[in-house]
C-alpha cells in the first residue's frame, strides 16, 4: 500500500515503504543542520536530495518524455511527496450538492473564456466557498484544471477522496480525446482568442486572493500543486501544456507574495531594532515580544514560499524544459526569466542560469527566442549584470553566434543583447566588427539590427573620444563630430572590403543616425582644402558614393534590392522626404559644379555626382532665380559627357539617362536654356 498521510482525505501517489524509510534514514535528524527544522521540512528536505538532478548540456535538447505514463508517475512521486506536510483541511461550515458544484465549475470555466471583469467577482466566490468547505472548493478548482486542458472527464468527490492521484490522472488520459489536437490554450477562434490571457489572469488573482491565509493553511496548494505536478507528467499533450502553463504562473505569483512579505518582515526588523534601541522603562508592554512573533512568522512564511517554488522548479521546470513540445519549453525559459528578474535574490545563480545557456542551442526557434529575451532582461540591468561573469564567459561566444541564425526574429534579438553586453565592454573589437558586417546583408531586418548596432560602437563616446585626438591636424580647421563620424564611417566602409553595396550600407544606418543627412559636413570634406579630416582618394570615392546613396535614400521611396520596405509611408513621412529634399537641393545646388569640376576626370567619381542633381526639387531653380547655376550644370553634364565617351567606361549609360531626366525637368523648369535632348546625347556618345 502507498504511504498515506494522517488525513484519509488526503491522498499522495504511489510511494513504496521501503523507498521512504531508505530516504529518511539517508538523514540524520539529530544533526546541528536539522535541528530547529520542523519534521515535515527536514522530511521534504531529504527526499528532494534523493532525487538525481544532474544534467549532461550533451545530453540533446530537447529529449522526447518516452516513458510509460506509469513509470513516468512513479519515478517522480518522491518529489510529489516532499511537498506533502500532514494537512489540516479547514472546518467544513456547508455542503454542496453535486448539481451546484457542476454549475459553480461551469462558471468558473465561462468566466476564463469571457475574460475582462467578470474574473475577480468569480475568483471572490471561490475564495468563499473555500472558507465554507474547502474539499469541495479544492475538488472544483481540480475540475477546472482540467476542463481548462480540453478534458471533458469529470473528478468526482468520490474519485476525489477514495482514488489515488495516479489512478486518477491514469483515468484522464486514457478517457481523453486527443484527435483533432486542438484545446483552449491553442485553439483559434473568437472563442479561445483571449483565454490564455485570462487563464494566466486567473492563476495570478487566484494568489492574489489567498496570499493572507489559505496558501500557508498547508491544504490549499499543496493538493493543488500536486494535481498539476502529476498532469505536467502527463503523455497528452494538452495536460503538460496547460498545466506547465499554470505551475510557472504560479511561481510568478508566489514571487510577488514573497516581496510583500519580505517588504513585512524588514519593516517588522526596522520596528524591533528600534524597540530595542529603547530605555527599559519606554517600550511598550510585551510589543517587543509580538513583534518577534510576528517576526517569526513572517520568516516562517518566507520560508515555505520559497520551499514551494523550489519544489515547482525541480518537479516541473527541471523536467518540462526539455519537453517534447517546443512550447512548453519556450514557456519554461521565459518564466524563468522573469523570477530571476524579479527575485533575483533567489533565482539569480549560476545553478538556474545554466539552464538559459543550455537552450542557446535549442532546435526550435521560439525557445532559443526565450533564451535571448531572459537574458536581455538581465543584461540591461546594472545591478544584475554583476552576477553574469562567468555565465558570459561560459556562453558568449554562442550568444555572438546566434547573429547569424536562421530564424531572422532570433538574429535580431542576438544582435540586440550582443549591444547591451558591448556598453558594458562585454565584447572584444573583433567581435563588434564581425556584428557591423551585417549590415551589407540582404535581410531587411537583420542589415537594420546591425545597423543600430554599428552606430552605437563607431559612435560611441569613447571611442570618439580617440578619434577626435587621432583626426587633429597642425594647420587645419578643428573638425566637426559629424565630419569625425563620416570619416569613421568611410574609414569602416573601406576595412571591410564589401564594395559596390553603398546603397545597403546606407539603408541600414539611415534610421539611427542624422549623420548621413549632414550635407554640409560631406562637401566640406570634399571641397575645403582647410578641413580638420584628410582623405586619400579611395576615401574621397567612398564618401562621394555613401553621399549619392543618402540623397537617394533621402528623397526616394526606392530600397536595395531584396529589401522590402514592408509599409506604405505615412503622410508624416512623405512629408518629411520633401523637406529633406528641398534641404539637400538648398546645400547641393551651389556646391555640385564645384565638386564635378574637382573630380570630373574620375569617371566612377563623376557617375555618382552626375547623378545627385537628379533628386533636387528643381522648381527651387526658378523660386530662387538660380537660372544660370541651371545653366552651368548642365553645361558641365554636357562636358562631362565628352570626356567619357570611351565604351568601355562604365559611367555612358548612367550619363545618358541623367541627360534625360534633365531633359524634361530642366525644360519645364527653364524653357529658354539649351538642354540637350536624349537623340543628340545618343549620336554625340556613338562612335
Amino acid at each position: 500500500r502507498p504511504v498515506n498521510l494522517i488525513n484519509q482525505n488526503w491522498r499522495v501517489l504511489d510511494m513504496p515503504k521501503r523507498r521512504a524509510e531508505q530516504v529518511e534514514e539517508s538523514v540524520d535528524l539529530d544533526s546541528p543542520e536539522e535541528q530547529g527544522k520542523t519534521p515535515h521540512l527536514r522530511k521534504r528536505r531529504a527526499v528532494e536530495e534523493a532525487v538525481d538532478e544532474s544534467f549532461d548540456p550533451l545530453d540533446q535538447l530537447p529529449v522526447e518524455t518516452t516513458k510509460p505514463l506509469d513509470d513516468s508517475l512513479d519515478s517522480s512521486a518522491k518529489k510529489r511527496k516532499s511537498i506533502a506536510p500532514t494537512p489540516t483541511i479547514p472546518k467544513k461550515k456547508s455542503a454542496k450538492t453535486a448539481q451546484d458544484g457542476q454549475q459553480q465549475e461551469n462558471e468558473l470555466f465561462e468566466a476564463l473564456v469571457s475574460g475582462g471583469s467578470a474574473l475577480q467577482p468569480v475568483v471572490s466566490e471561490w475564495v468563499k466557498r473555500y472558507e465554507d468547505n474547502a474539499e469541495a472548493a479544492v475538488v472544483e478548482l481540480i475540475q477546472l484544471f482540467v476542463v481548462c486542458c480540453g478534458c471533458k472527464a469529470t473528478i468526482t468527490m468520490e474519485m476525489y477522496r477514495k482514488s489515488e492521484t495516479s489512478e486518477a490522472i491514469r483515468s484522464l488520459t486514457e478517457n481523453f480525446a486527443e484527435e483533432s489536437g486542438d484545446y483552449p490554450l491553442v485553439a483559434t477562434g473568437p472563442v479561445y482568442k483571449k483565454f490564455k490571457v485570462t487563464f494566466v489572469e486567473f492563476v495570478e488573482k487566484l494568489i492574489e486572493q489567498c496570499q493572507h491565509a489559505a496558501i500557508y493553511d498547508e491544504y490549499l496548494l499543496d493538493t493543488l500543486i500536486m494535481w498539476l505536478v502529476a498532469l505536467t507528467d502527463s503523455q497528452v499533450r494538452a495536460f503538460r501544456h496547460t498545466c506547465t502553463l499554470a505551475c510557472m504562473k504560479l511561481v510568478t505569483a508566489l514571487i510577488t507574495v514573497a516581496h510583500t512579505v519580505n517588504t513585512e518582515l524588514d519593516n517588522t526588523q526596522r520596528q524591533i531594532d528600534s524597540e530595542e534601541k529603547r530605555p527599559d522603562n519606554k517600550r511598550g508592554a510585551g510589543k517587543l515580544e509580538k513583534l518577534a512573533e510576528k517576526r517569526q512568522e513572517l520568516q516562517r512564511h518566507i520560508n515555505s514560499l520559497h520551499e514551494i517554488m523550489d519544489f515547482i522548479f525541480s518537479s516541473v521546470f527541471v523536467r518540462r524544459y526539455r519537453d517534447i513540445c517546443a512550447d512548453i519549453r519556450a514557456i519554461c525559459l521565459a518564466e524563468l526569466g522573469v523570477w530571476m528578474k524579479s527575485y533575483s535574490a533567489h533565482f539569480l545563480a549560476d545553478s538556474y542560469l545554466k539552464y538559459i545557456g543550455w537552450t542557446l542551442y535549442d532546435k526550435t526557434g521560439d525557445v532559443r527566442l526565450a533564451s535571448l529575451v531572459a537574458l536581455q532582461g538581465l543584461y540591461s540591468s546594472e545591478e544584475l549584470v554583476v552576477h553574469l561573469d562567468m555565465f558570459t564567459q561560459r556562453f558568449k561566444g554562442r550568444i555572438t553566434m546566434m547573429r547569424l541564425d536562421k530564424e531572422e526574429v532570433v538574429a535580431v534579438h542576438a544582435i540586440q543583447l550582443c549591444a547591451t553586453m558591448m556598453a558594458r565592454d562585454m565584447l572584444e573589437a573583433e567581435e563588434c566588427v564581425e556584428i557591423c558586417e551585417l549590415v551589407f546583408l540582404e535581410s531587411r531586418t537583420v542589415s537594420h539590427a546591425a545597423g543600430d548596432f554599428a552606430v552605437k560602437y563607431l559612435f560611441s563616446d569613447d571611442f570618439m573620444s580617440r578619434a577626435k585626438q587621432a583626426r587633429v591636424v597642425k594647420g587645419r580647421k578643428k573638425p566637426t563630430d559629424h565630419q569625425i563620424m563620416l570619416m569613421e564611417l568611410v574609414r569602416f566602409y573601406v576595412d571591410v572590403k564589401i564594395h559596390e553595396h553603398a546603397t545597403y550600407f546606407v539603408d541600414s544606418l539611415w534610421e539611427y543616425t542624422d549623420v548621413l543627412r549632414d550635407w554640409e559636413a560631406m562637401t566640406s570634406m570634399l571641397l575645403d582644402d582647410k578641413c580638420g579630416v584628410v582623405l586619400n582618394d579611395e576615401e574621397e570615392s567612398v564618401l562621394i558614393e555613401i553621399m549619392t546613396c543618402a540623397a537617394k535614400r533621402a528623397t526616394s521611396t526606392a530600397i536595395p534590392t531584396g529589401r522590402s520596405r514592408g509599409r506604405v509611408l505615412s503622410i508624416k513621412e512623405r512629408r518629411a522626404m520633401e523637406e529633406e529634399k528641398e534641404k539637400l537641393s538648398t546645400v547641393l545646388m551651389s556646391s555640385i559644379p564645384a565638386l564635378m569640376s574637382k573630380y570630373g576626370t574620375d569617371a566612377n567619381k563623376a557617375t555618382n555626382l552626375a547623378s545627385i542633381p537628379q533628386h533636387f526639387n528643381l522648381d527651387l531653380y526658378s523660386e530662387q532665380r538660380l537660372h544660370k547655376q541651371l545653366e552651368v550644370l548642365l553645361t558641365d553634364l554636357k562636358e562631362l559627357i565628352m570626356k567619357h565617351t570611351d565604351p568601355g567606361v562604365g559611367s555612358r549609360s548612367a550619363f545618358i539617362n541623367i541627360i534625360n531626366a534633365y531633359a524634361t525637368g530642366a525644360g519645364r523648369v527653364c524653357p529658354h536654356l539649351p538642354v540637350p535632348q536624349p537623340r543628340a546625347v545618343q549620336s554625340a556618345l556613338h562612335y
